[in-house]
């Protein structure tokens, strides 16, 4: 897959607009964001209808400590879990997103 553009959507309860960043394949990503707080995905989701064009694919960076994922574009989302992804624990929680694939990631410095 060919990337044209990378657009760097920082968020927690809201997206923070100051701090997005539009890169093409020979630009340098940013090390460091400022985030933290609560959480909700329908921003993003909100956010990304409103644009001109529509991305092919979204990666969402993210705890899962969510229950407000809002509704799904066309693109393909994928979230990348930086905790356990949980399918039931006494069949009463689950942090798996109603849509997109999810795939558990490592942040830790020892890698």
């Amino acid at each position: 897959v060919k990337v044209q553009k990378l657009t760097i959507l920082p968020f927690n309860e809201t997206i923070q607009h100051q701090q997005i960043v539009h890169l093409k394949p020979t630009d340098k990503t940013p090390k460091r964001l400022r985030t933290g707080g609560g959480t909700s995905f329908s921003p993003i989701f909100n956010w990304l209808k409103r644009q001109p064009r529509q991305p092919e694919g979204v990666i969402v960076f993210t705890d899962l400590c969510c229950e407000d994922y809002g509704k799904p574009t066309t693109a393909s989302v994928l979230w990348a879990s930086t905790d356990e992804v949980y399918t039931g624990l006494d069949g009463w929680y689950s942090n798996v997103p109603p849509f997109g694939d999810v795939v558990q990631v490592d942040i830790s410095s020892d890698n």
